[in-house]
């Protein structure tokens, strides 16, 4: 379905193509097992993207039923689409199971999921990719959807229009058509422009006038705190109504305008002090001062009494009732003092100030929460009373809340926040990360398994080449030395010519010895023996019992042999198990010896299929007769080598003329 190469894979969206093709899952492959007869194939993908949209078009079912029509009708396992369609249903699974959206727009998402499975065949980078048309797509859509809640009324258009688009554009037989694709993404945008301009001014109007609000109340708290300030030693009655009426209004517009940290701000809260100080109580010491101050502080009063700049007959009164309490405290009269009261200072809600609440709230602002089941946006937050404004979708307050109260409900998942690990892009993702970690983790499985494959064929190899080193080693040790010329002479004058039968007779103990020997040799050594049915060819086994081949000659009774060791038997099977095609063996009959070649054999059965040295079929030997006449001695593997054949001929030959007669 998709090219079957590994290249360097860099990218997080390569790695996932490459799972895709590749990874087992057992889900699937527990579907395809209750298939019945099936082949396993690669389709076109471009083929299978438009075979599941048409089926999609007319059908509405699940993973299970849309793998058993695609093997019914195409009878090919396609690892690719199975893992797509896996991939498609489990990332909705999970979404819907995480997403704050409302149900109904869950809903209608869902019943489309395997219309994401067509899509991911044609453009596999529309998961990670963040400029893809259908990512960018899903992502307005949540952002979209995110505040509105289903009370069992129509959805407004603002939600309705944008949601029948998107699910034509599912169901559409076009889908997978680019040029289409990018139509609905700009009508999808388009909606979405006029709905966030619509909330971005009513969010903006609420911003403005709770701000104004918030810094009411900052300079109200600021000017009361000034005149508490001033209220700390008695004073006249009428400077106590002055301090707390028109000039604490005075000072309330004066911190709104400029701040109270302004030079005007400063200057304003100094007079305060200034004529608070002034009109106290005051030592001899401190006339001077008294005097100093009282000729030039209603200079710099009057500019900055502004609260009754509307009502300048109330103004002058009340300017004219301040400069007569200066002018009787300069002439050194002392006028009636009484003990003021504070003015209540407003706070935040009792909530004690944090450290940085600005950087722990700005990260939050802009966000949709859910609490006790109701959606809300944190709007802003209100630095003077060090609380947070909720609203609405349709930019409608809801209520404050103090940092300190957001920020536990929020350690304690009171608030959760909407799109946080919910959207579906983020399922999306997750899974197909989880596919490129299965995938990841079976290739490791496999190299590790062809590594330690390699290792074994090593190992064995060096082995069988040890082995077949030993064995060369031992027959060439069970080569006699040539008889010196003197010794055969004397033989041949004292000893009368050996007849054909004494021939084979010494011929038969020499073999008998060897046997013996190698297999004294495989009982030392039986790590060795398995090696020796890869190195078999030339190596002569033989014994001491009788046996025919079944080539119609009749053989006499003869009383069996004893069974030779358990080694020495299963060494006799290895050698068995490692004749092959065209190996020349020798089988002694009672007549004599007769040497044939392997013309095939049989691998349901093990049965040999001889041939004699003319090339006809000479009979044939099964599995069992062959092991016993191997073990009994009268069977001897000479090999595929005509040259192997001389030299064992020659060496019988030579050990029969030096015997001597018993």
């Amino acid at each position: 379905m998709l090219a079957d190469t590994t290249p360097s894979i860099q990218t997080l969206g390569e790695r996932f193509a490459h799972a895709v093709m590749r990874v087992s899952l057992p889900d699937i492959d527990r579907i395809v097992r209750h298939a019945g007869d099936v082949v396993r194939a690669d389709v076109d993908r471009h083929e299978a993207a438009a075979w599941l949209v048409r089926y999609l078009s007319s059908h509405e079912s699940g993973l299970e039923a849309i793998i058993r029509a695609w093997l019914a009708d195409t009878r090919q396992a396609d690892t690719t689409f199975f893992n797509t369609l896996w991939w498609a249903d489990k990332a909705f699974e999970i979404w819907s199971r995480h997403s704050h959206l409302d149900d109904f727009i869950k809903r209608a998402f869902r019943r489309r999921r395997f219309v994401f499975a067509a899509i991911l065949l044609e453009y596999t980078e529309f998961v990670f990719d963040d400029g893809h048309a259908l990512a960018r797509m899903i992502d307005l859509l949540e952002n979209l959807f995110q505040g509105w809640t289903d009370e069992g009324e129509a959805p407004p258009d603002y939600i309705y229009t944008p949601l029948k688009r998107f699910s034509e554009f599912l169901d559409h037989p076009d889908c997978l058509d680019e040029a289409f694709r990018e139509r609905v993404l700009q009508d999808i945008e388009a909606a979405w422009k006029k709905e966030a301009q619509r909330r971005e001014r009513l969010e903006q109007r609420l911003i403005d006038s709770e701000r104004g609000l918030d810094q009411a109340w900052v300079s109200q708290k600021a000017a009361i705190h000034t005149v508490n300030e001033a209220l700390e030693a008695p004073l006249p009655p009428d400077a106590i109504r002055f301090l707390t009426g028109p000039w604490l209004d005075s000072l309330r517009l004066i911190y709104l305008d400029e701040g109270h940290q302004s030079k005007k701000g400063r200057i304003a809260h100094a007079m305060t002090q200034n004529m608070a100080w002034l009109l106290a109580p005051r030592s001899p010491e401190e006339r001077q001062r008294q005097l100093s101050l009282g000729a030039r502080i209603l200079d710099y009063v009057e500019p900055l009494f502004i609260s009754l700049d509307s009502q300048p007959e109330d103004k002058v009164r009340w300017l004219d009732t301040l400069q007569a309490l200066i002018l009787e405290v300069l002439k050194g009269h002392d006028p009636e003092r009484v003990n003021p009261e504070r003015l209540p200072e407003p706070e935040a809600d009792g909530v004690p100030a944090m450290d940085s609440e600005d950087v722990a709230v700005q990260c939050w602002v802009g966000r949709w929460f859910m609490e006790s089941g109701q959606r809300k946006k944190l709007l802003t937050w209100l630095p003077g009373r060090r609380t947070i404004l909720w609203c609405d979708i349709n930019g409608r307050k809801v209520g404050y809340q103090p940092v300190l109260h957001f920020l536990e409900a929020l350690a304690a998942h009171q608030v959760v926040p909407l799109d946080e690990a919910g959207t579906l892009r983020l399922a999306l993702q997750r899974v197909a990360k989880k596919l490129v970690e299965l995938d990841e983790q079976q290739q490791a499985r496999r190299r590790h398994t062809e590594e330690k494959r390699a290792e074994l064929i090593r190992l064995a190899r060096e082995k069988a080449a040890r082995e077949a080193e030993r064995l060369r080693e031992l027959r060439e040790s069970l080569k006699l030395p040539e008889p010196r010329e003197e010794e055969s002479d004397g033989a041949d004058q004292d000893e009368p010519e050996k007849t054909g039968a004494d021939a084979s007779q010494a011929e038969a103990g020499f073999v008998d010895n060897a046997a013996r020997a190698g297999s004294e040799v495989s009982d030392d050594n039986a790590a060795g023996s398995e090696a020796v049915s890869t190195s078999s060819d030339g190596v002569s086994q033989s014994g001491t019992a009788t046996d025919s081949p079944r080539s119609g000659q009749t053989q006499p009774e003869t009383r069996p042999a004893e069974p030779p060791p358990g080694d020495a038997m299963r060494m006799f099977r290895r050698i068995l198990e490692t004749l092959q095609a065209d190996t020349w063996i020798r089988i002694d009959h009672e007549d004599g010896a007769r040497k044939y070649r392997i013309a095939a054999r049989l691998q349901s059965t093990g049965k040999l299929i001889l041939a004699n040295e003319l090339g006809t079929r000479a009979g044939d030997l099964s599995w069992q007769e062959a092991l016993e006449l191997l073990s009994a001695g009268k069977l001897t593997i000479l090999g595929k080598s005509e040259d192997v054949n001389a030299r064992m001929t020659r060496a019988f030959g030579r050990v029969a003329r030096r015997r001597k007669p018993s």
